[in-house]
């Protein structure tokens, strides 16, 4: 049993009245603990307290991860920079791709020329399914070149594919080792998708699932949206404030580089959550009449199916 574990054990006992003798010792602690929480009322007290944020921080101990161990004043070890690890070659301490790229070890900056651009993103920076035969820091570095006439830049390619916002700010962080001039961030596409898996009724923790659940309970559908949303912000906000401080300190720009979307030919077709009554076959057979509409090239049938979709599942 991990300290965090024991923690949350021994707030649930002292909940459910176990004697502080009986705490102290681990089998009959958990013993204690699984006989309170097989009683109705005990899981429901369980699930209040849960609900009402009682036992946060202790689930938050259990889940950390333990303190790293202190290094002495001045000195700090090389650390990876994305997916570049750091290696000493002859004596230098340099940072090794660990993936196929044009650019196999990346040395420290020793002159003003090149200026170095640091690229960063997810995987549409990265090049998926082009790289490394071709790559956005490629392209970037080549139209630099030949805008001023000469080889003054260097791109350093730092995107990584399923790139989170927590990730992007921490490579930023650790890329100060290589002396960037510029970061170019070329991020988003991932947000939506990534950033806020605990609003699901799949999420791990109860509390996840009794939030999510409270949301669709008072406001339908849009609840657990609006509630993904706001977490979304605050997390972009807080990311997006660490790599200005980074940034800020070392006088570094940031060009922030927003993905455009292609609604072309780009479907992401998703089944409709529960609806009340009949609305799930309603939503469906509007579909059904939507594509037909879209067939025979009457965009406004189409059109008109597709609003009143949206009516039947808030959006």
């Amino acid at each position: 049993m991990s300290r965090g574990e024991r923690d949350l054990a021994e707030a649930l006992a002292e909940r459910a009245g176990v004697p502080g003798a009986a705490r102290g010792d681990r089998v009959a602690l958990c013993a204690a603990v699984a006989e309170w929480l097989a009683r109705p009322e005990g899981l429901r007290e369980a699930r209040r307290l849960q609900a009402a944020g009682a036992l946060d921080d202790v689930l938050a101990a259990a889940a950390a991860p333990p303190p790293a161990a202190e290094r002495p004043p001045g000195l700090r070890a090389a650390e990876p920079i994305g997916h570049w690890r750091p290696a000493e070659i002859d004596g230098e301490r340099v940072f090794v791709a660990d993936h196929l790229g044009a650019r196999e070890v990346l040395r420290p900056k020793r002159a003003e020329l090149p200026l170095r651009v640091g690229l960063f993103g997810e995987s549409v920076a990265a090049g998926y399914l082009y790289a490394p035969w071709l790559t956005p820091a490629q392209i970037l570095e080549g139209q630099l070149r030949a805008a001023v006439g000469r080889d003054d830049f260097e791109v350093i390619d730092l995107a990584r594919t399923s790139e989170r916002l927590a990730t992007l700010a921490e490579a930023v962080r650790a890329s100060l080792q290589v002396q960037p001039d510029l970061l170019v961030l070329f991020a988003g596409n991932n947000w939506n998708l990534l950033e806020t898996p605990e609003v699901s009724p799949y999420a791990p923790r109860v509390r996840a699932r009794q939030r999510y659940a409270e949301r669709l309970r008072a406001e339908g559908l849009r609840g657990p949206v609006r509630l993904a949303q706001a977490a979304l912000r605050a997390r972009c906000a807080e990311a997006f404030e660490r790599i200005a401080t980074i940034a800020g300190a070392v006088q570094v720009p940031v060009v922030v580089v927003l993905p455009e979307v292609n609604l072309a030919d780009w479907e992401s077709r998703q089944p409709v959550p529960r609806l009340g009554g009949d609305g799930v076959a309603r939503w469906y057979a509007l579909g059904e009449r939507a594509g037909a509409a879209l067939a025979r090239g009457d965009f406004a049938a189409a059109a008109e199916a597709a609003e009143a979709m949206l009516a039947l599942d808030g959006g």
